[in-house]
């Protein structure tokens, strides 16, 4: 079976989804996100907790996007976690330019996160899930980050 030509319509569209993704990139990528709210809930067995952070931790959580040179997208999470010191995450990055949204793959763990962009309110609204392997252990968390760079 052989390909068919390309197409006046892929090119537009292929042109159209290249430059919105590219748009959403840089505004990620110049981003100063600092946490605004987070709330979590942990599950281990029959035992579920659930938390929010105040205002004297949320400032001390940042999001760090960069662009690699290969052109995909990492992230840097950092937070405080339950003991109370800073940890960071690292993930990589698909955005759905589209959709206004994200998603991330946890690379020193099994995280999965889904993330919305709302540019018009300079705000980041993040979901990261976690299981722990071969446990009933598990973890949700939702923080919205705003950006501080005045975009």
């Amino acid at each position: 079976m052989s390909a068919k030509p390309w197409s006046k319509a892929q090119a537009a569209n292929n042109k159209k989804f290249k430059a919105k993704l590219d748009r959403l990139t840089n505004y990620l990528v110049e981003g100063d996100w600092h946490s605004s709210y987070n709330s979590a809930t942990y599950a281990d067995g029959d035992t579920v907790t659930s938390f929010f952070k105040g205002k004297d931790i949320l400032p001390l959580e940042t999001l760090s996007f960069s662009l690699l040179q290969d052109g995909s997208v990492e992230l840097r999470r950092q937070y405080v976690d339950g003991d109370g010191s800073i940890d960071t995450e690292n993930y990589v990055v698909g955005i759905q330019p589209f959709q206004n949204s994200f998603y991330v793959l946890g690379l020193d763990d099994n995280d999965v996160g889904f993330g919305h962009i709302s540019r018009r309110s300079g705000v980041i609204n993040l979901t990261i899930t976690e299981q722990a392997e071969a446990s009933d252990e598990g973890f949700i968390g939702v923080t919205q980050y705003t950006n501080l760079s005045g975009f």
